[in-house]
């Protein structure tokens, strides 16, 4: 979703599900996710991608290495603590 904003702003939220082929509450609610998280900004034209792509670049690294330690400590706890048979 932020890859097609980023490639096609301002982009509307009509034109986005026609585009990625998804239905458009799908398409809102993914926007309204990236602006919370302050990805994007919504304007009258549409959303457009609100930080400098090395800046983008940098956060999305940051957030998936975040979740990838989150993932891996979450798969040690259940791999060390086996439910009961």
């Amino acid at each position: 979703m932020l890859y097609a904003v980023l490639t096609h702003q301002p982009i509307g939220i009509i034109k986005l599900a026609q585009q990625l082929q998804l239905p458009q509450h799908q398409i809102r609610y993914s926007l309204r996710i990236l602006e919370n998280c302050g990805y994007i900004a919504a304007g009258t034209t549409g959303a457009t991608v609100t930080l400098e792509p090395h800046e983008l670049n940098r956060r999305l690294h940051a957030e998936i290495k975040t979740l990838i330690s989150t993932m891996d400590a979450f798969s040690a706890h259940i791999h060390n603590n086996p439910r009961p048979s």
